[in-house]
């Protein structure tokens, strides 16, 4: 775990479906940059967080405001 980093439950994307995938959101909220790179780097390294092509991170700050 990463002082300040808090990760929100799954819950359906607002299109929660495309093209036949179902999308899921995770929010993950930190204080800066920093913070959230090392918690990213931990979940990567512990093999939960898969590097495919059903898995994508969208990094959009303006959409949740």
């Amino acid at each position: 775990a990463v002082a300040g980093v808090a990760v929100s439950p799954p819950t359906e994307c607002t299109i929660a479906r495309i093209a036949d995938y179902w999308r899921w959101e995770v929010r993950v909220l930190a204080p800066g940059a920093g913070s959230l790179r090392a918690a990213l780097t931990q979940v990567r390294n512990r093999g939960l967080l898969l590097s495919d092509a059903r898995t994508a991170v969208d990094v959009d700050p303006v959409a949740v405001m």
